[in-house]
C-alpha cells in the first residue's frame, strides 16, 4: 500500500492484499493510484483551447511583421559595382496561452546543480539552476486561452541584417561576392513572468528547442536571447584561358550549427530536490543559453575546369571537369545534443571532396 503525499493512507485501501485500490477510470489521483494525470481531459470531448477576441478578430490584431530596408548601389568603374543595404524585421501582435486552472503560485521551484561534463561552458558546469514543477494538487482539466501577449507581459522579436556585395565584369573577368551579418532578439522575460507556465513545454524557438522532438524546459535566465552578429560570406568567379579553357571557383563560409545542451533529469534528484514525487517525470532542460554556442565554421571551395571544341561551326563539345569540396573540408554539420557519454557526437559532416566529368554536346 502505497501513502499519499502527505502521509497519510488511504480509506479503504486493504495492506499488502497485492491489488491497488483505486479508480482507473478517473484522471485524478485517488485511492493508491498516485501518479497525476497533467491531460485529464485526454479522450474526452471537452473543449478545452479558446480564443480571446482581442487577439483573433479585429483589425491589426492578428500576428505579423514590419518590415524595413535601405540600400545604396554605386558603381565605381566601367564594370565594377558595389551595394550595401540593411534589412529589418520586427514581429508583432503574439499570442499566448494561459491556462486559466493555474498561476504561478501552483508551480514550486526546485534548485539542482548541472552536470560537470567537460563540454559545457565553464559557467554552465556544475552551476545552480532553478526548475519548476506543478502541484500535483493543481492538476485540472486544461482550460486554455489564447491573449495577447502583451496584456500577460509582452514578448519582442526583430531580426536585423546587413548586406555588401560587389561585382566586378571586365575583359573576360567575372567576380561577384559579398558578406552577410545579422542577428537575432527574442525577449520573453515579460511573458514568462505574467505566464508562469510558458517556462514548461518549450518547443519551437529560437533556441532551436523544436530539434530535440520533445518540450523542453526554459530557464528562467534564459528568457531573453540575443545571438552575436552572425557572417556568412560567398565569392564566384569565372575567368577564360586561351583555347577558351575556362576556369571558375566558388567559395563559401556559413556559420556552425547552433548548440544545445539538453540534460534529462532523473525524475528521482527532481524528487529529492522537491520533496514529493514530480509532476512531470519526463524533465528535459537545455543548459547552454540559446544562441551563445556554434559548432565548426563550414568552409567550402568548389573549382570547375572546361573545355570547348568547336567541330566547325556544325557542332562543338563542352567537356568540364568539377571537384566540389577541393580541400576536403569535414566541418560538423548537425551533433548530438543530449548530454551525456555521446554529447557533441557528430551524426553528421561536410560532405567530402567529389569529382566530376561531364560532356555536353551541341549541335
Amino acid at each position: 500500500m502505497i501513502p499519499l503525499p502527505d502521509g497519510s493512507v488511504p480509506a479503504g485501501c486493504v495492506a499488502g492484499d497485492g491489488f491497488v485500490q483505486g479508480d482507473p477510470t478517473s484522471p485524478f489521483p485517488n485511492g493508491e493510484i498516485l501518479s497525476p494525470n497533467t491531460t485529464p481531459s485526454f479522450g474526452t470531448g471537452e473543449v478545452t483551447d479558446h480564443v480571446h477576441p482581442d487577439w483573433a478578430t479585429g483589425w491589426g490584431n492578428k500576428p505579423s511583421n514590419w518590415e524595413f530596408t535601405a540600400s545604396v548601389e554605386h558603381q565605381v568603374a566601367d564594370g565594377i559595382s558595389f551595394d550595401v543595404g540593411y534589412f529589418r524585421r520586427s514581429y508583432v501582435n503574439f499570442g499566448a496561452v494561459d491556462d486559466l486552472n493555474t498561476t504561478r503560485a501552483d508551480w514550486d521551484p526546485f534548485t539542482l546543480r548541472a552536470p560537470d561534463n567537460e563540454h559545457l561552458p565553464a559557467d554552465v558546469r556544475g552551476a545552480e539552476i532553478t526548475l519548476y514543477d506543478l502541484d500535483p494538487a493543481a492538476v485540472a482539466q486544461a482550460d486554455n486561452l489564447t491573449v495577447p501577449a502583451g496584456d500577460v507581459g509582452g514578448r519582442v522579436r526583430r531580426w536585423q541584417g546587413i548586406d555588401a556585395n560587389f561585382s566586378i565584369r571586365r575583359e573576360g573577368v567575372l567576380l561577384q561576392g559579398g558578406y552577410s551579418v545579422g542577428q537575432d532578439l527574442d525577449d520573453r522575460c515579460g511573458l514568462r513572468e505574467g505566464l508562469f507556465e510558458t517556462l514548461n513545454g518549450e518547443a519551437g524557438d529560437i533556441g532551436g528547442l523544436a530539434s530535440t522532438g520533445n518540450p523542453t524546459a526554459g530557464l528562467l535566465e534564459h528568457c531573453r536571447v540575443q545571438t552575436p552578429w552572425l557572417g556568412q560570406a560567398s565569392v564566384f568567379g569565372s575567368y577564360t584561358l586561351p583555347y577558351d579553357v575556362e576556369v571558375a571557383g566558388t567559395f563559401f563560409s556559413r556559420t556552425g550549427p547552433r548548440r544545445l545542451a539538453i540534460w534529462q533529469v532523473p525524475a528521482a534528484v527532481a524528487g529529492a530536490a522537491l520533496g514529493r514525487a514530480p509532476t512531470n517525470t519526463n524533465i528535459l532542460v537545455n543548459l547552454v543559453p540559446p544562441g551563445t554556442e556554434y559548432g565548426d565554421r563550414l568552409n567550402q571551395f568548389d573549382l570547375r575546369l572546361a573545355k570547348l571544341l568547336d567541330f566547325g561551326g556544325l557542332a562543338n563539345l563542352r567537356a568540364s571537369l568539377d571537384i566540389h569540396n577541393l580541400f576536403n573540408g569535414n566541418a560538423v554539420a548537425r551533433e548530438r545534443h543530449a548530454l551525456g557519454p555521446t554529447y557533441l557526437l557528430p551524426v553528421g559532416l561536410q560532405p567530402g571532396r567529389l569529382a566530376k566529368v561531364t560532356f555536353q554536346l551541341n549541335f
